[in-house]
């Protein structure tokens, strides 16, 4: 799946009480480090952004598909 070896890392690390935590990139990937953070770390919702920009293998612009 995409996002291995960055999901991997993340779960390798260890994170200090209180610490906050931006993620964005690829769908898949940042949805397994989502449910990593609010399930096995249990850091609350207010310390974590999480946003997936995009899917691999799909395109968001018309021009990438000529």
């Amino acid at each position: 799946p995409p996002g291995d070896a960055l999901v991997a890392a993340v779960r390798g690390t260890d994170l200090a009480p209180g610490t906050r935590v931006w993620v964005a990139g690829e769908a898949a990937a940042v949805q397994r480090i989502r449910r990593h953070l609010f399930e096995d770390q249990g850091l609350p919702r207010a310390q974590v952004s999480v946003r997936g920009y995009w899917k691999q293998g799909r395109s968001g612009d018309a021009d990438d598909d000529t």
